[in-house]
């Protein structure tokens, strides 16, 4: 799962999106999915120095929401969603189920060319 989040006016916005731009609370940013089967996003924002791209794993995630699980089923879990290579989740890169990153850090998250920069804040 992917949430962008923005920071920009000292409050804290988390949200998702869809396949037209949707806009944070404080209209910072705008973001979309290019391509949501491949879990591709773009992202535009005014500024940039405080946006941020949250990712879950979602096999983490799912288990741990589904079910009740307690500390040990928790670190087992989180074992599990560690064994992830390619992943920023993978024990040689964040070796976490939640990571905190900048847009563009990934491969399936990036910042919007010109072009849909401003067709999102409508240029």
């Amino acid at each position: 799962m992917k949430a962008i989040v923005c920071a920009e006016h000292g409050d804290l916005h988390i949200f998702t999106f869809g396949t037209e731009w949707t806009t944070c609370v404080c209209g910072n940013v705008k973001v979309k999915w290019v391509d949501p089967d491949a879990g591709t996003v773009v992202v535009a924002a005014r500024s940039k120095e405080r946006v941020r791209l949250l990712c879950l794993n979602n096999r983490y995630l799912a288990a741990a929401l589904l079910n009740k699980p307690d500390f040990t089923a928790l670190r087992g879990l989180h074992d599990a969603a560690t064994q992830a290579p390619g992943f920023i989740f993978d024990k040689e890169k964040a070796n976490c189920w939640a990571v905190v990153t900048e847009v563009g850090r990934t491969s399936d998250v990036r910042w919007a060319t010109v072009d849909e920069f401003k067709e999102a804040f409508g240029f």
